[in-house]
């Protein structure tokens, strides 16, 4: 696929629309917020007399309290529908419709497959990763059109699995290089102090949209 002609692509679509897709990403960021603060106000962090020792020596109070784990994890489940909204948000901006907030909202009637294939994509790259982290790459890359299958509505959590992997097929080097393309815009948002990001983050997304628009489409999916 011409990478050049896709990222120009999403520079066109993003000029004069970044609050489009920034006001999804914002509001799904609040909401995240708001999950976890009240995530920690029902499962507090208990403050061991250990934990309040390091405090003293140090000035600094340790971050491995169970509780604290247990938040983050419950707080990144109930949010995995949002994540798969904001992608669908974006991938509708992308193919040239008009999105709406209140479509980011509807994946939750897909939570099981949500669910179960994030979590089947977590276990399959940890595997690879304790293979070796080449085949970790490898396994993450050729499963990395899940979210955007998800995204598309689909249901079908081990055909999702299945599509992603052969749609990948062919192609695992062409999108790693496609990922690695953008790091010079990575690094502008580090020595922007992030500022840079207001523009990077919905030019990346957008253009990664219109990826899986043209693998999509070669493939037949």
């Amino acid at each position: 696929m011409d990478r050049k002609a896709i990222k120009q692509e999403a520079k066109t679509k993003i000029k004069g629309n970044l609050w489009t897709i920034w006001k999804a990403i914002l509001l799904v960021g609040l909401i995240s917020g708001g999950v976890s603060a009240i995530l920690s106000a029902i499962f507090p962090s208990p403050v061991t007399s250990d934990m309040l020792q390091v405090y003293m020596e140090t000035g600094k109070m340790p971050e491995f309290s169970s509780a604290s784990q247990l938040v983050s994890t419950l707080a990144n489940i109930l949010l995995m529908p949002l994540t798969i909204g904001v992608v669908a948000y974006i991938l509708k901006f992308s193919r040239g419709e008009k999105p709406e907030i209140k479509d980011i909202f509807g994946f939750y009637k897909n939570f099981l497959p949500i669910f179960v294939v994030t979590l089947l994509v977590g276990i399959f790259v940890g595997a690879g990763m304790i293979l070796l982290v080449i085949p970790g790459i490898i396994v993450a890359l050729m499963l990395s059109m899940c979210y955007y299958l998800l995204a598309d509505g689909r249901t079908d959590m081990w055909q999702i699995i299945k599509d992603s992997a052969a749609m990948m097929k062919g192609h695992k080097w062409e999108y790693f290089v496609f990922g690695l393309s953008f790091i010079g815009w990575i690094l502008l948002c580090g020595i922007t102090l992030g500022i840079a990001a207001i523009y990077v983050i919905p030019y990346m997304s957008t253009a990664q949209c219109i990826w899986y628009d043209r693998l999509k489409a070669l493939n037949n999916k």
